[in-house]
């Protein structure tokens, strides 16, 4: 704010010919700072400190307006990138799963349909989950955190686990119609150790290009 006050003052002193006019009396300007209150003839104009620091006010202000925006923006840029790479994900998966079981004609149809539905069901499921965690940490956050609200936002976080749990076993129940019990085992196995494994080869995809750059600064330096 204060460097906000230092520019508007320097434009109004330096270079500020269009709001304090030219001194002409032939010139659109009087000569004097155009504030809100009109003067008596002859009075001496007083220095205009409140209409200075409204004004650097409404510049924060809009400055502050232009940043959020920027940060909104940033923001849905970032979950529709989230959200690709989320729908790549699950196309990786289902390709697994199909390579896995290896399923007749008869139980593709039935298995990519019911499994693309019950994925879309836990994805909006995942992401009411995060809604919440996000504002349990804003509130944990908070100089003095809301013990109700914590004990609310923690037993909301507990609901939408049991719901996604159930989802999942629902479908479990509806796939044994039309999967062996050797497919059946083999979807629980990759279930529980996909995600899993897939971590495991991001984490040591990172461990390498971090070797790769250590000894590329190793072989650059004189």
């Amino acid at each position: 704010m204060v460097r906000v006050l230092v520019v508007v003052l320097g434009l109004l002193l330096v270079g500020g010919t269009s709001a304090l006019g030219t001194g002409d009396p032939s010139s659109p300007g009087d000569g004097k700072l155009e504030t809100p209150d009109t003067l008596l003839p002859g009075e001496p104009s007083p220095p205009p400190a409140e209409w200075l620091w409204q004004f650097a006010q409404e510049v924060e202000a809009q400055r502050d307006r232009e940043v959020q925006a920027g940060l909104q923006e940033k923001l849905a840029r970032r979950q529709r990138e989230m959200g690709k790479r989320r729908q790549h994900l699950e196309q990786f998966r289902l390709l697994k799963l199909l390579e896995l079981l290896d399923l007749e004609e008869n139980q593709e149809e039935k298995f990519i349909r019911a499994f693309s539905r019950i994925r879309r069901e836990i994805s909006e499921v995942d992401y009411r989950r995060q809604e919440v965690v996000g504002r349990l940490a804003r509130t944990l956050g908070e100089e003095s955190p809301d013990q109700r609200e914590l004990d609310r936002l923690i037993g909301e976080v507990i609901q939408i686990n049991e719901e996604k749990q159930k989802l999942g076993q629902e479908f479990l129940r509806e796939s044994r119609g039309y999967l062996t019990a050797v497919q059946a085992a083999k979807f629980v196995i990759f279930q529980e150790r996909f995600e899993y494994e897939l971590l495991e080869k991001v984490k040591q995809f990172e461990e390498r290009t971090q070797r790769r750059r250590k000894q590329g600064d190793t072989t650059g330096t004189p």
